[in-house]
């Protein structure tokens, strides 16, 4: 939260892969977390969506390692 306005920002983000928008709970540098498992094949290619107060920037990234249903993390590598 800002100190001076009292802002805080709304932050959102989604892994757009094989006609799907996953929704993010979490991202940080080479991993994201979803907020449900699914299975994603190795070696995909996705992007990578973050909004910050309405702004989206898209990255494409690569899944080396995919997604499993037991696990709702991804490590990924930008393109």
């Amino acid at each position: 939260m800002d100190r001076i306005t009292g802002h805080s920002s709304t932050v959102r983000g989604w892994l757009l892969v094989e006609g799907q928008h996953l929704p993010l709970a979490q991202v940080g540098p080479g991993i994201c977390v979803l907020r449900e498992a699914i299975n994603i094949a190795p070696n995909t290619e996705a992007q990578l969506m973050v909004e910050v107060d309405g702004d989206q920037r898209r990255r494409d990234v690569i899944l080396h390692e995919g997604i499993t249903a037991g696990s709702a993390a991804a490590k990924f590598q930008i393109k």
